[in-house]
């Protein structure tokens, strides 16, 4: 979770992500923002990540949230 949205900057709250993936994630967060900035209800905020085998790269980020009474849910492909 960035820590805009309440997550720690620690380094165990960073991943290693593709460029796209990166860029993908900041769309996401910017959406938020804007839900945020119109006065929406944003709930249960919450980043998931889903790895393949031994890698310490995640394989997606799974980031979903309750917005207005509505399910969000967006999953970035990292590889």
């Amino acid at each position: 979770i960035s820590p805009d949205f309440g997550g720690s900057e620690d380094r165990d709250n960073q991943i290693v992500v593709t460029p796209q993936a990166a860029k993908e994630k900041d769309i996401i967060d910017d959406e938020l923002y804007d839900f945020l900035s119109q006065g929406s209800s944003v709930k249960n905020f919450h980043v998931d990540l889903k790895y393949k085998g031994e890698s310490i790269v995640p394989s997606e980020i799974i980031v979903t949230a309750i917005i207005d009474g509505n399910d969000y849910n967006k999953v970035i492909t990292v590889w």
